[in-house]
């Protein structure tokens, strides 16, 4: 529970927000929208194939591909979101039973091909989102 807080935390989440929870080894995601984002755990990730560092805010425009590999301690890993993964509260909760297949993502393991609702990030988060986009545009 503390490194999901301290994810969701990082982006402006509020404690509670959804992540992507993963075992062993991370997944591959590719993003279809600019996004903020923060790998909690101790697995390797790799943006568009290059080493980057773990809990901290990473930003990804449309098409990047992002690679939570495999565990370097422990168990488990979350993948942060800025505004949440955007899925409905089942018993108080936004995880996945997948023995009762429900709650989550339609109540089932993620599929190649899946594509994830994300909520709305915070509002400060959006702003800097689109000052990063706008730097980048004019090369600054």
């Amino acid at each position: 529970p503390f490194a999901l807080q301290a994810g969701n935390a990082l982006l402006g989440n509020r404690c509670d927000a959804a992540a992507l929870e993963y075992a062993l080894v991370g997944p591959t995601l590719r993003a279809g929208r600019e996004l903020l984002v923060v790998p909690m755990g101790a697995a390797q990730a790799r943006l568009d194939g290059v080493l980057v560092p773990g809990e901290r805010p990473l930003r990804l425009v449309p098409g990047q591909l992002l690679q939570l590999g495999t565990m370097r301690q422990g168990a488990r890993g979350w993948l942060c979101v800025a505004g949440g993964i955007e899925v409905p509260a089942v018993l108080g909760s936004r995880s996945t039973d997948l023995g009762a297949g429900f709650g989550g993502f339609d109540g089932r393991a993620l599929r190649a091909g899946d594509v994830l609702p994300i909520g709305a990030p915070d509002p400060a988060v959006a702003a800097l989102l689109q000052e990063l986009s706008r730097q980048q545009r004019v090369g600054a």
